[in-house]
């Protein structure tokens, strides 16, 4: 390096200024000679690429593995939502070339197959009938070639013309002995124009799945709507040994037995352990799946039918549904006692029960309690949601007689109950109830011992206070009730729900202004040092169902009335204010 040298074009410098021009030439030569010296011994850094780009492709593979679809939702719905979101190629083989080489030869990755219509997921914009067909055939043909033999799930989410539908399941069927789960989901175009009735000796264009050559198969889901056309399922299964399914989820899917084949005593699926049904129409052919599925631990059972009464099982006697192994039984009906006398269930433990028509009155407790000595059942978690009827309809000797069955009974979930079915409900499980409601005077222990239910400690219950009287507004006065059954239960919610569009609306009243007699039953409430002495874990105070205060200090405004914000240890909900 050649520096210049300074003052060379500049006037004549005095004695001082040439001394300061040496020392800088010197500088400037030394540092001239160290430069070479410095450069040839610098360590330069080695260029080192990113270490996750080089991971080994079993790392990566178990990486991307959270980036694809894996099953496993309970709503359906959701599921295929979630599926469609994906597309192909995956994002992960876009990065760099090492990437795109394990995502490519990664069997695990390429075993998960979504179909679905192309116009929708896709930006090609070709002829439909060619489009959907090339493309469905290329996503099966790429899946099935890079998953090699591993397990497949497969997500087909379609809505086609009834002979294009047809031509894809055929093609999907033919990887059926790899099927693991399979996740079907049937729908017509609106813009079919197939032919209502196929020509005489045409195929019929009815999907069917045969339940045979399936020895992987773990899961199947079939959500499928009906032709409005000819009325008929658009899927039909065909039962058949099939050892190693385990869930099966049906809904709008015909289910019927082998032609010209009767195998009545068999139990076909001996490993069934989980079926969901959704009832959509009279006779799906679900009542032939339980005979052929003794072993179902779970059944979850929605009829959606205008009325499901005895009119649904026509050739049927009460218990005909021999299910021996059944542990939990969940129900949605019209007419949920109706349902129950058709099934005989001895080792359920675990009964929901969720009645769109009837009120809690003496006949439904009457019917309930012949179910249960009928098969002598004892059950432990009981799950009841009901019409709202506001009026109090069944006599407290029937409720007592019911809960004497239930003597196993260890927690007890009420939903959709008036403000006086809980105080006779609270009055049957102890006089300390009542006492409490007449009394201001503390409760002795030993009067707080309920007499029915030993085992009982979770108690839920979800009120419907249509009408705010004096009486049931002073929320102090509900809470005095709450706090004398605290110590009885381990964990209890109580959710009082309002209809605040209506109530808060209603001005002012016998009771006085419905703003101001809340906001004062808030005051004493938040007030009362119980609160802070006497709360315990798995105890909550709820209104409509929304969190409104769990933490200290926190405060939401409803109505113009300022909740919450001193609540420092109980959790107090409040919701659906919009209802």
């Amino acid at each position: 390096m050649k520096f210049a040298r300074l003052g060379q074009q500049n006037l004549p410098l005095g004695s001082k200024g040439k001394k300061q021009r040496h020392f800088c030439e010197r500088q400037l030569d030394g540092m001239s000679e160290v430069e070479p010296s410095v450069g040839a011994s610098t360590i330069r850094p080695r260029p080192v690429a990113n270490p996750f780009a080089n991971a080994l492709p079993e790392i990566l593979v178990n990486i991307f593995s959270y980036a694809t679809l894996f099953p496993g939702h309970s709503d359906h719905e959701k599921f295929f939502s979630y599926c469609l979101s994906a597309g192909r190629p995956w994002p992960f083989m876009l990065v760099c070339k090492h990437w795109r080489e394990v995502a490519l030869s990664s069997a695990t990755l390429w075993s998960t197959i979504v179909l679905h219509n192309l116009n929708a997921h896709t930006a090609y914009t070709g002829d439909a009938q060619h489009s959907d067909s090339s493309y469905l055939g290329q996503i099966l043909d790429t899946h099935l070639k890079r998953s090699k033999s591993a397990p497949l799930t497969v997500v087909s989410n379609l809505s086609l013309p009834k002979t294009a539908l047809k031509a894809t399941f055929e093609k999907m069927i033919e990887s059926q002995h790899r099927w693991r789960e399979i996740y079907i989901n049937f729908s017509i175009d609106g813009q079919d124009i197939t032919a209502v009735l196929p020509a005489p000796g045409s195929e019929s264009s009815t999907c069917v799945l045969r339940l045979r050559n399936l020895p992987l198969l773990e899961v199947l889901g079939a959500y499928c709507d009906q032709d409005e056309r000819t009325a008929g399922p658009l899927l039909e299964i065909e039962l058949g040994p099939c050892p190693s399914l385990t869930e099966f989820k049906l809904s709008g899917a015909f289910v019927r037995e082998k032609e010209a084949e009767s195998s009545a005593g068999e139990d076909l699926l001996p490993n069934l352990r989980s079926v969901t049904i959704y009832v959509e129409r009279v006779d799906d052919g679900w009542q032939t799946l339980l005979r052929h599925a003794s072993a179902i631990e779970h059944l979850d059972l929605y009829a959606h039918v205008p009325v499901f009464h005895s009119s649904m099982f026509p050739t049927t006697a009460i218990g005909s549904f021999k299910l021996p192994n059944l542990r939990a039984f969940e129900i949605q009906s019209v007419n949920v006692t109706t349902v129950l006398q058709y099934f005989t269930f001895p080792l359920t433990t675990r009964l929901k029960l969720t009645d769109m028509g009837v009120k809690l009155r003496d006949e439904y407790l009457s019917n309930f309690s012949s179910v249960i000595k009928r098969m002598k059942l004892n059950i432990e978690h009981l799950e009841l949601a009901l019409a709202f009827d506001g009026l109090l309809t069944f006599r407290s000797e029937v409720l007592q007689e019911f809960l004497g069955l239930c003597s196993e009974l260890r927690s007890l979930s009420l939903t959709n109950i008036s403000w006086d079915t809980f105080q006779l409900v609270c009055t049957a499980l102890t006089s300390a109830f009542t006492l409490q409601l007449t009394s201001s005077e503390p409760v002795d222990e030993k009067a707080a011992e309920s007499t029915f239910l030993p085992n009982l400690r979770t108690f839920k219950v979800w009120i419907n206070v249509l009408e705010m009287t004096e009486e049931a507004s002073d929320l102090t006065r509900i809470y005095d009730l709450i706090v004398s059954i605290q110590e009885r239960f381990s964990v209890f919610r109580f959710d009082l729900g309002f209809m605040w569009s209506q109530w808060l609306a209603a001005g002012i009243g016998q009771g006085g202004d419905n703003k101001i007699a809340l906001k004062q039953s808030l005051e004493r409430l938040r007030s009362d040092r119980r609160i802070l002495s006497r709360m315990k874990d798995g105890f909550e105070i709820c209104l409509d169902g929304k969190e409104l205060c769990a933490k200290g200090n926190e405060s939401e405004v409803l109505e113009e009335i300022e909740l919450g914000s001193k609540f420092t240890c109980i959790k107090i909900q409040l919701g659906g204010l919009g209802e």
